[in-house]
């Protein structure tokens, strides 16, 4: 992991509006019980500066399910074979958000809130994912 990738990272999220929490070193599980009341509330100027301190060196997550804009949640497809990645970069185009791990890429997507996104997987390496999930940073593993 990055040293201080939440404290150098997650001030950037909350920024554009999105719910950065901090993730247990070396792990895919946020560092807080009760991260997914951050989904629809960004954490307080109080609760972040504790954040900051408290989690500095912790990995850093993104909640799904946040309002992005008017009526849309941010979610994520995750392919996790390098063989869906080209793929859904020609379904997306190459401006979309994605961030790369060991195997496979997370993309970004916004969709529209009133849209319930339960998990699904679409095949044995590609899953849907929204609200009360998260993806963890490639800098946090």
């Amino acid at each position: 992991m990055a040293k201080g990738a939440f404290a150098a990272e997650a001030p950037k999220f909350w920024a554009v509006g999105l719910s950065a929490l901090p993730e247990k070193p070396q792990e895919k599980k946020p560092a807080i019980t009760n991260w997914v009341s951050y989904q629809a509330n960004l954490p307080s100027e109080d609760r972040r500066a504790e954040w900051l301190t408290k989690y500095a060196d912790c990995g850093i997550g993104i909640n799904l399910g946040t309002q992005v804009a008017d009526g849309e949640q941010i979610a994520a497809i995750d392919a996790d074979h390098d063989i869906w990645v080209r793929p859904l970069y020609g379904l997306f185009g190459n401006e979309v958000c994605a961030k790369h791990g060991k195997k496979g890429a997370t993309f970004f997507v916004r969709v529209r809130k009133s849209e319930k996104w339960s998990p699904r997987s679409l095949s044995r390496s590609i899953a849907c994912r929204s609200e009360t999930a998260h993806v963890v940073g490639s800098a946090s593993i």
